[in-house]
């Protein structure tokens, strides 16, 4: 216990001691002394040509690490330029010239400032000074001179001030966005909206500017990568100083414009589009503000046949392959024989083609297959295999049934008005069957389109249907005609007529001239020899309302009336035999039908086209064979219905043609087909 309480008291006397020591500072230290700079704001001249000199001075240079001026539109500095004058040299007086980014006639505040060298920042006052303008920039350089829209362009001068702020930057009347500037560069970027390949350049601080001139690259087109094209090729256009970004450019092909795939400095490509209108595509390039028009322009490649059929029949579809053909098959063209054939379907390597009627004069038919205002002959003939073929679709004369024809000396004639049923100018035209040619002979007499025809292996006979009831005979040699004996029987209008040997058949028809008109059931023959005409019997058919427009023929010394109907119960068929005078009635015809044509081939009579009673007309054809006594049909006469037409056999090859009513009404058919 006392040896603690002897440790408390050493404890306390310790602390005494110490507080009487702190009590006694030494009473002979130094004192420190720290030296501090100065700054102060002196004053600013305005000057007259431009800008401001600010003044300022310092002292204890040494111990500042930068100095400068701060100035700005508002007292509190709130945005404030700077300028920096570095580490000062001498404790003096110390100036900045200020030349742009001003605001004439505005009051500005400035102030001096020092850096020290301790990190701290001594400011002098505040003063103001109202600047009168700025000094006017100057451009002494631009980089590059000559260039590309969008380009980045360097301006170097004087005076431009610190920020686009200060002064702004025009190509001609547009405005560039500013990317760096300062009182001596300005970096910017070239707009894309200028108007113009050589453009001024302004630098321009409130009303004062200096420009210069600056000039996009001219482009050019050197080549192209192919000269002839097809549809959906990708083409490329070769050249140099093209604009690089794809939109900016603008490509017409034939004044078309066509979408651009990728573009650079060196190279536009496309794809050939599907919507052209001209196998010449002429190219026309709008790039960097200008036009190029390219002088050798490309070709779309003319379509190439593979394959047509070797043989085919009309009124038919046939397959046209091969390649280069548009893909659009309504923008091909097929021409048959020099005609334009319709195209049903297609792509790019076949085609679907209806192959018309004709006219296909050697039964072969050449095609030829192009795009647009190009047509290529592909050098393959077709041979047609219609029973039937269109020979000429040329008529020279409109032939609409009734004088009929002749045949002699492998000679065939028809007696047709010129050109339309309301000339009544008959003539007499010969058939050329190497040819395919019309030679035309006026008549010496007077003829009523009713009249009729017919003819011996030598001569032809016309019967005038006139009120004089003249007789006429042709000498195909001399082209000369005789008059005969006149006709005996009673005027008559679309009688029937037939040549057996040396005996001309005429007989039954009509009067027509009468109000009501006259029905003839009489026949008669002249003979050759003597020149004189005789009566036979009488014809036994049905001629209630009397048998005109009828179809004859003689097989084998006899001679067959047919046809000629006027109602829906007359389809029977005679036949007469000179040896005793007498008609018998052989099969009937498969219907009731008139205006018909007729001929002779093999042995073998025909009956063609022609109107059904009650019905329209057709080109239907029909053999009789007298060994059996019936009627066959036969191939049609074509691929559209004719009445009143012409049919003869020259050289033993059969000819049918003309008639009307093809299409209805008056149009008249002026096509000629043979029998192959």
């Amino acid at each position: 216990m006392k040896a603690y309480l002897l440790y408390l008291n050493l404890i306390f006397l310790g602390f005494l001691l110490s507080c009487e020591k702190e009590k006694n500072p030494v009473e002979d230290e130094d004192k420190i002394s720290v030296e501090v700079p100065t700054v102060t704001t002196d004053t600013a001249i305005v000057l007259e040509e431009g800008g401001v000199e600010l003044y300022g001075t310092l002292d204890n240079n040494d111990l500042i690490s930068e100095h400068g001026f701060y100035y700005s539109l508002d007292s509190n500095f709130t945005f404030y330029s700077e300028t920096k004058l570095g580490l000062p040299t001498s404790s003096s007086e110390f100036k900045e010239e200020i030349y742009s980014g001003l605001l004439p006639d505005r009051i500005h505040y400035f102030k001096s400032y020092i850096h020290t060298i301790h990190d701290s920042i001594i400011y002098g006052k505040t003063l103001p000074f109202t600047p009168l303008k700025n000094r006017a920039p100057i451009i002494n350089g631009i980089i590059p001179e000559i260039g590309y829209l969008g380009d980045t362009i360097s301006i170097s001068g004087e005076y431009f001030g610190n920020n686009s702020n200060d002064s702004k930057t025009y190509f001609g009347t547009n405005r560039a966005r500013i990317l760096e500037q300062n009182d001596s560069l300005i970096t910017c970027i070239l707009p894309n909206n200028i108007d113009s390949t050589s453009v001024t350049v302004y630098v321009r601080s409130y009303n004062q500017e200096d420009s210069t001139t600056f000039h996009l690259y001219d482009p050019v087109i050197e080549s192209v990568s192919a000269k002839e094209v097809t549809f959906g090729d990708k083409v490329t256009i070769f050249g140099k100083h093209f604009d690089h970004n794809t939109e900016r450019n603008h490509l017409y092909i034939s004044n078309k414009k066509v979408e651009i795939s990728s573009s650079s400095r060196t190279e536009i490509t496309f794809i050939v589009p599907e919507d052209l209108t001209s196998s010449i595509l002429e190219i026309e390039l709008h790039t960097q503000l200008q036009k190029l028009i390219y002088n050798d322009p490309l070709q779309i490649k003319s379509p190439e046949v593979s394959s047509v059929p070797s043989c085919t029949y009309s009124n038919s579809y046939i397959q046209i392959k091969g390649k280069y053909f548009h893909p659009d098959y309504s923008k091909n063209l097929v021409h048959i024989n020099g005609v334009e054939a319709k195209i049903i379907d297609g792509n790019e390597s076949q085609l679907t083609v209806y192959f018309p009627d004709g006219p296909y004069p050697n039964a072969k038919a050449k095609i030829a297959v192009g795009i647009f205002d190009t047509v290529t002959d592909t050098e393959k003939e077709v041979c047609i295999r219609d029973t039937w073929v269109m020979v000429t679709n040329t008529l020279p004369f409109s032939f609409y049934g009734d004088p009929g024809t002749m045949e002699m000396n492998n000679k065939a004639y028809v007696l047709s008005d010129p050109d339309h049923y309301s000339d009544n100018e008959l003539a007499l035209w010969e058939f050329h069957p190497e040819s395919l040619e019309w030679t035309k002979h006026t008549l010496p007499f007077e003829m009523k389109f009713s009249g009729r025809s017919t003819s011996s292996t030598t001569k032809g006979y016309v019967y005038t249907a006139t009120s004089e009831n003249n007789f006429w005979e042709l000498d195909p040699v001399t082209n000369q005609w005789k008059q005969l004996t006149d006709f005996i029987g009673p005027r008559r209008d679309k009688a029937s007529m037939f040549t057996i040997d040396n005996e001309v058949y005429l007989g039954i028809g009509a009067d027509t001239e009468p109000y009501t008109s006259i029905a003839y059931t009489d026949f008669y023959k002249y003979d050759v020899n003597t020149n004189q005409w005789s009566k036979i019997s009488d014809f036994p058919g049905d001629i209630y309302t009397g048998r005109t427009e009828t179809s004859t023929f003689v097989l084998q010394g006899e001679g067959y009336i047919t046809c000629g109907a006027r109602h829906t119960g007359m389809y029977d068929s005679w036949k007469y035999t000179p040896s005793t005078d007498q008609w018998t009635k052989v099969a009937d015809f498969p219907n009731a039908r008139s205006y018909t044509n007729s001929f002779v081939l093999d042995g073998k009579g025909y009956v063609a086209n022609g109107t059904r009673i009650g019905g329209t007309e057709d080109s239907h054809c029909y053999q009789y064979d007298p060994s059996s006594n019936r009627w066959f049909k036969q191939e049609n006469i074509g691929n559209t219905g004719r009445y009143r037409g012409f049919s003869f056999v020259v050289n033993g090859v059969a000819y049918s043609g003309g008639g009307y009513g093809i299409h209805g009404g008056d149009n008249f058919s002026n096509e000629l087909y043979q029998k192959q």
